[in-house]
C-alpha cells in the first residue's frame, strides 16, 4: 500500500482572505488591471490519449503528466492579471531589482520572490485587496477561457499570436519577452497567456488523480512548484516551442531558482479551503529499506563479479520513464550496506522531459530493483545527476536543470535515511552548467563538487559549510566530465574526457584548485558516449576506469568491448597493474569503505526493446593480479620522470606517414631505439650515434612493412643497462 505524507500540523490551505471587489475590470493603486474571471467547471488536463509508437507520435501526444483528464470546478469568481507583471510593478517592492526596460514582464525571480510580492501588494494597496499567485487550475481555467482544445487560439497556433521565440512573421528569433499586451488577448481578455514568461502558481507539482474536484490547490508538498503557459525561450534540438507553450501543458521549476524565463501573473480571490493532495512514497527504492548501519569487512582474497543482466528500462515507456535514451549513471554505497545507481531517462539526447532514475542492489542480493522514478521537475531537463555517500553518511544528490540542452542551473538535497527521502532542492547557482560528474570530500572534510564548465574544461564547485555557500575555483580541468580525487598529500588530480596533444588529459592541483597544470597519460582520449572514472582507495591509491575502443592495446585485444580499470600508487604517474572488466559503456564507480569498487554503466540510446547494462564489482587484489599498462613499465622509474619527459618528445606527422622522435641522451655507448608492439614484439630497430638528435619512423616494420595504426612502445637503451620507456602512437 503506498505511504501517504501528509504534514499533520497543516490540514488545509486557505489561498484568500478577503471577499473580492465588484465590477468586471479593475484597476488597484500601482496600475495593474484585473478581469473578473466567472465560476465555473472544466476538464483540466490533456483529454485525448492514445499510446505512441514512436518519438514522433509522443510529441504529437503530449505528456505522461497532464493525464488522467479530470473533472474540476472553480466555485467563486476571481480576478486575475490582465498582463504579467512588469519590471516597474515589481520594483514597488523591491527597489533596484534587476535593469533593463521597465515595461517589459519581470523574470529571473523565485517562487518565493513572486509570493512575498503577493504580500507586499495586499499590506500595502490602498484599496485593501487581498493578492495571491493563482492555482495551478484556476491558471488553466482562465487560459482556456472556455475552450477545449490544445490552445486558446484552438489546436494550432502561430508566432503572430504569441511569443513563443519568433518574430511575428516567424523570419526571425526572439531572444527575450516582449511588452505584455504585444498579442491579442484570450477571449476572457488575459494577455500572454501562452509564451512570453512562464508563469509561477501557488501549487507544489505533483501527479494528477482521476475524480472531479472543486478548487484544487494541489499537493501539499513536492520537488518543484508549477509554472505554466511557456516562455520565448526556444528549446535546443528538434522541439517545438508550442509544446510547451499549450493551454494543458505543465511545467515547473524548483521553489528557489531564478531562471529567466520565469515570471508571474496575480489574482484577487475569494478565500477558498482545500484540502491538499498528500505526497505519494512509493518508489520501489523507497520501499522497505534498511536503517541499519552495516559494516564493510575487508576480502581478503581477489574478488571480482560481473554481471551484464541489470535492467536499464523495459519496452514501451513513454513517462516519466522513457526507453529511448538511458544516458549519464552515478552511483554510491549507503552506510546500510545497499547500493543507489542513478541516471538519467528522456525521450531524446537534449530533451527538457528528461528525469532521473533510481535503482537500488540490496546488501546480499544478487539482482538490483526495476528502476524507478527519483526525481522529475516537468519540463526541466535532469541529464546529469551525481550521488555521494560523505563520511557521516550523508547522501548527497547534485542535479544540472536544464533549459538549454543539457545547460542549466545546479542544485542539491540530501538524505539521512540510506536515500528513502530528501531534503528539499537546494540552489548552488543559476547559471549554464552542463554535467554534474564526481563528487568527493577533501582530507580535511571540504565537500568539492566538480561540474562541467563549458565544452573543454571543468571546475569545482567548493563548500566549506555543508552546502550553506558555494565558491567556484578559479583553476580548470582540462577535459569534461573530469574524475576527480584529492591524493593523501592534498594534491587534486583529476581525468577529463576529450583529447590533450592525442592522449587524456590530467589535470594536477596543489592548491585546492586555484591553478592546475595539465600532463598527457598513457591512456586514450575518450571523444563521446562515455567518460573516466576514479576513486580512490584507503592507502592511497587511485584506480581510473576508461574505455580503449581505439584500440591502443591498454587491455589484448581479444577482450572486447575495451573497457579497463588501472591501479597507480604514485598519483598517475605510473600505472603498474590494468585488467579488463567486461562491457560497463556509460560508466559510474564508487568504492565502499572496505574498497570493494563498483562499476555500473548504462547504454546510450536504446531501441524500443528491454536493455541492460553492465557492472562490475571487484578488489585491489583482483586488479593487482593484472599486468601493467604498456609503455609505463617499472624501467621508467630508473631515470629521472621530469628529465624523462623533456628528453623524449614525439611529433607526429599525419601528412606523409611518420613520426619523428626527438631525444636526448646522457649515454650514447652502444645506444639502440627500439619500438615494440604493446604485445613486446620487435617492429622495428635504430642505431643511435648522436647523444641529441632526432630520427624518423616511417611506420614500417622491420621488413619494410607498414603497420597497422596503433599504439606502440618506444624504447630507449644502451651499454649501461639503462632504458627509457615511452608510449607512441602512430596513425595513418
Amino acid at each position: 500500500m503506498s505511504r501517504l505524507i501528509l504534514l499533520s500540523s497543516i490540514l488545509s490551505i486557505s489561498v484568500a482572505l478577503a471577499a473580492i471587489p465588484d465590477g468586471d475590470t479593475i484597476t488597484n493603486s500601482i496600475g495593474m488591471k484585473f478581469k473578473r474571471i466567472p465560476a465555473g467547471t472544466f476538464t483540466m488536463g490533456r483529454i485525448n490519449d492514445f499510446v505512441p509508437a514512436s518519438p514522433e507520435e509522443w510529441r504529437s501526444r503530449g505528456d505522461w503528466d497532464e493525464t488522467p483528464a479530470h473533472s474540476v470546478t472553480i466555485s467563486n469568481d476571481f480576478f486575475m492579471g490582465i498582463y504579467e507583471v512588469t519590471l516597474a510593478q515589481f520594483r514597488k517592492s523591491k527597489p533596484g531589482f534587476s535593469s533593463g526596460d521597465t515595461l517589459l514582464p519581470v523574470r529571473s525571480i523565485t517562487w518565493t520572490e513572486a509570493d512575498s510580492f503577493c504580500l507586499w501588494l495586499t499590506e500595502n494597496d490602498a484599496f485593501g485587496y487581498t493578492y495571491r499567485l493563482p492555482t495551478e487550475a484556476e491558471w488553466e481555467y482562465a487560459c482556456r477561457a472556455g475552450t477545449v482544445t490544445k490552445f486558446y487560439t484552438g489546436d494550432t497556433i502561430v508566432d503572430s499570436q504569441a511569443n513563443m521565440g519568433r518574430t511575428k512573421d516567424g523570419s526571425a528569433a526572439l531572444s527575450a519577452p516582449v511588452h505584455p499586451g504585444s498579442y491579442a488577448p484570450n477571449a476572457w481578455g488575459l494577455y500572454d497567456m501562452h509564451g512570453n514568461v512562464l508563469e509561477w502558481c501557488s501549487d507544489w507539482f505533483g501527479p494528477y488523480e482521476s475524480y472531479n474536484q472543486t478548487d484544487p490547490v494541489g499537493r501539499i508538498s513536492g520537488d518543484a512548484k508549477v509554472v505554466r503557459g511557456g516562455a520565448f525561450k526556444q528549446p535546443l534540438g528538434a522541439y517545438n516551442n508550442l509544446r510547451f507553450c499549450r493551454s494543458e501543458n505543465r511545467s515547473g521549476m524548483v521553489a528557489n531558482d531564478a531562471a529567466n524565463i520565469v515570471g508571474f501573473r496575480v489574482v484577487i480571490g475569494k478565500s477558498h479551503v482545500s484540502t491538499p493532495l498528500p505526497v505519494i512514497q512509493d518508489a520501489i527504492y523507497q520501499r522497505d529499506v534498511s536503517q541499519t548501519h552495516s559494516p564493510w569487512t575487508p576480502i581478503d582474497t581477489p574478488f571480482f563479479r560481473y554481471d551484464d543482466t541489470h535492467l536499464i528500462m523495459k519496452k514501451g515507456e513513454w513517462g516519466p520513464l522513457y526507453t529511448w535514451q538511458n544516458h549519464v549513471p552515478n552511483i554510491t554505497f549507503c552506510p546500510n550496506g545497499d547500493i543507489l545507481a542513478i541516471h538519467y531517462t528522456e525521450v531524446a539526447e537534449g530533451s527538457r522531459e528528461s528525469n532521473a532514475v533510481l535503482s537500488r542492489l540490496r546488501r546480499g542480493n544478487m539482482e538490483w530493483d526495476s528502476v524507478s522514478l527519483f526525481l522529475t521537475i516537468p519540463d526541466v531537463g535532469l541529464g546529469a545527476n551525481a550521488i555521494y555517500t560523505d563520511r557521516q553518511g550523508v547522501i548527497w544528490h547534485f542535479v544540472t536543470l536544464a533549459l538549454d540542452g543539457w545547460r542549466g542551473g545546479l542544485a542539491f538535497r540530501t538524505s539521512t535515511d540510506n536515500g528513502v527521502s530528501w531534503t528539499k532542492l537546494k540552489m548552488i547557482n543559476r547559471g549554464t552548467w552542463t554535467t554534474a560528474c564526481s563528487v568527493f570530500e577533501s582530507n580535511d572534510g571540504v565537500m568539492l563538487f566538480l561540474v562541467v564548465h563549458n565544452d573543454t574544461d571543468s571546475k569545482l564547485w567548493i563548500t566549506e559549510d555543508r552546502g550553506q555557500t558555494w565558491r567556484l575555483s578559479s583553476g580548470s580541468l582540462k577535459g569534461i566530465r573530469a574524475a576527480t580525487v584529492m591524493l593523501d598529500d592534498g594534491r587534486l588530480v583529476g581525468f577529463g574526457r576529450y583529447s590533450f596533444n592525442g592522449y587524456m588529459p590530467k589535470s594536477v592541483s596543489t592548491d585546492t584548485g586555484r591553478t592546475f597544470t595539465h600532463y598527457t597519460t598513457p591512456f586514450p582520449p575518450i571523444s563521446i558516449a562515455s567518460s573516466p572514472t576514479l576513486v580512490k582507495l584507503s592507502n592511497g591509491g587511485i584506480v581510473l576506469g576508461s574505455h580503449d575502443n581505439a584500440g591502443w592495446g591498454i587491455i589484448p585485444t581479444s577482450e572486447n568491448p575495451r573497457y579497463f580499470v588501472a591501479l597507480s600508487y604514485d598519483g598517475g604517474e605510473t600505472w603498474p597493474h590494468v585488467r579488463a572488466t567486461g562491457f560497463i559503456g556509460q560508466a559510474a564507480a564508487a568504492i565502499a569503505p572496505n574498497d570493494l569498487m563498483i562499476y555500473y554503466g548504462t547504454r546510450v540510446t536504446l531501441s524500443a526493446e528491454i536493455s541492460s547494462g553492465g557492472d562490475a564489482l571487484f578488489n585491489e587484489k583482483w586488479l593487482k593480479q593484472g599486468p601493467p599498462v604498456p609503455g609505463t613499465s617499472t624501467g621508467v622509474s630508473e631515470f629521472n620522470k621530469d628529465r624523462l619527459s623533456s628528453a623524449i618528445y614525439v611529433t607526429p606527422n599525419p601528412f606523409n606517414l611518420s613520426t619523428v622522435i626527438h631525444y636526448s641522451l646522457d649515454e650514447i655507448t652502444n645506444a639502440r631505439y627500439i619500438i615494440y608492439s604493446v604485445k613486446g614484439e620487435v617492429v622495428r630497430i635504430f642505431d643511435l650515434s648522436n647523444q641529441n638528435g632526432s630520427l624518423v619512423w616511417d611506420g614500417r616494420d622491420c621488413q619494410g612493412h607498414t603497420v597497422q595504426s596503433g599504439c606502440f612502445v618506444g624504447r630507449f637503451s644502451s651499454s649501461n643497462g639503462k632504458t627509457m620507456e615511452h608510449r607512441l602512437l602512430f596513425l595513418k
